[in-house]
């Protein structure tokens, strides 16, 4: 998928910090929106479902730990992976973040280079199975038939009962 494609959504109670994050990530060719609180985020996403989240730690009423928490409980947004970025890099703040299921932890502001291998790395997850393109050469056809004639083909899928 394209990354104009890819819809981004950023949550920060800091309208300047919204507005840099923002115009650095649509530089990259991502969709961007931005909301400036938790309830504002759900709200909106009642509309908009995101690619992926990026959201501050300390926000006005519900924090970002909050926002990922209903996410989690909505079927629709479960799967929508979270990145939260803190100005308070106290101890265990990275822990409680990653536990709550985030995908990614950043100090803010985030260097924006690791912020996009992060954005990346959550939007492209690893595969659960492996492909391999493999085509098997196969002989179809049975000379003993009266007339019948034997062509070679190639075969790229197997199932349990055989080759189709």
């Amino acid at each position: 998928m394209a990354r104009e494609n890819r819809t981004l959504l950023i949550v920060d109670s800091s309208a300047s910090h919204r507005f840099y994050l923002g115009t650095m990530l649509r530089r990259l060719e991502y969709a961007v929106h931005s909301a400036a609180s938790a309830e504002d985020a759900v709200q909106l996403m009642a509309d908009i479902l995101p690619s992926l989240v990026i959201t501050e730690f300390a926000l006005p009423e519900m924090n970002g730990i909050g926002l990922l928490t209903t996410m989690k409980q909505d079927q629709r947004l479960k799967n929508v992976p979270v990145i939260i970025q803190s100005a308070d890099d106290g101890p265990g703040m990275k822990e409680r973040c990653m536990t709550a299921g985030c995908t990614a932890y950043f100090k803010k502001p985030a260097d924006i280079e690791e912020l996009y291998k992060a954005i990346e790395a959550g939007l492209d997850a690893p595969r659960q199975t492996v492909r391999i393109g493999t085509a098997f050469k196969v002989e179809v056809g049975d000379k003993k038939a009266r007339g019948g004639s034997v062509r070679q083909e190639s075969v790229t899928e197997l199932s349990d009962g055989g080759i189709y």
